[in-house]
């Protein structure tokens, strides 16, 4: 992140990718370029560290960039982790325990 402007890079293991999301609408390609070829050689590194070289090396992944609406992913992962089953909170903050159940069902389908 840098000031207003950040990416993420999401370990696409369906595709064999890296998905590249950028908030900014300016083209950041050569940007990505040069910073994907830096960090996803440590990232790899680090997640075949942590898991006894168990996981998929992800160096050769394509990494391009996702044109997706930067706030719908956010409020999507928002969404993801508030009504996972695996979620370990009792009872959710205000009115969003009234759409446990139903959010569940829309997650588990």
């Amino acid at each position: 992140m840098e000031e207003e402007h950040y990416s993420i890079y999401r370990i696409n293991f369906i595709h064999d990718r890296i998905d590249v999301l950028d908030s900014s609408l300016d083209d950041h390609t050569d940007y990505h370029q040069v910073l994907g070829d830096r960090i996803i050689r440590r990232l790899n590194l680090l997640f075949q560290l942590a898991t006894d070289f168990e996981m998929k090396q992800f160096t050769r992944f394509k990494h391009p960039i996702i044109d997706e609406n930067i706030r719908q992913y956010r409020s999507q992962l928002l969404f993801y982790g508030l009504y996972h089953e695996i979620n370990e909170i009792k009872k959710l903050p205000g009115g969003l325990e009234a759409h446990r159940r139903r959010m569940y069902a829309i997650l588990v389908v």
